[in-house]
């Protein structure tokens, strides 16, 4: 995520388009498709999730930027694993790396022909991978 992006975000935000944040997000931050898009949004909704993303994606859209993801993974001495998958977008396969590289106890998997999302595309395929780290 970019400063610039981040400031789409809160602009979008700010003019009451908090839909358009979140397809914003949705495709360009995580990577889904247009297609991806449509199906989440023809899902029952829950809860008022673009209530939520108003107050929650400007904020914690800053505070990634300021965040020291590598220097924080260094302390990790517990074994870690860190599931990607092959069609996530390059920034997520960049941080995985980059991060895995300075734990001491980490290892990679990948999730072939699955994206960011995997954890709803695949759920049992991510709790065996996580069950076979701990078991």
């Amino acid at each position: 995520m970019t400063p610039e992006f981040v400031d789409r975000l809160t602009s979008w935000v700010e003019e009451g388009r908090a839909g358009r944040a979140m397809v914003g997000f949705l495709m360009e931050t995580i990577g889904l498709s247009e297609s991806e898009v449509d199906a989440l949004r023809a899902m029952p909704p829950a809860f008022d999730i673009l209530a939520v993303l108003s107050e929650t994606l400007p904020r914690e859209g800053r505070a990634l930027l300021g965040a020291d993801v590598v220097g924080s993974a260094r302390s990790v001495t517990c074994p870690t694993r860190f599931l990607l998958g092959e069609c996530s977008p390059t920034w997520a396969a960049d941080v995985t790396g980059e991060v895995a590289a300075v734990v001491s106890a980490g290892d990679v998997v990948p999730l072939p022909g699955l994206g960011h999302e995997a954890i709803d595309r695949a759920p049992d395929l991510v709790v065996d991978l996580v069950d076979g780290l701990l078991g």
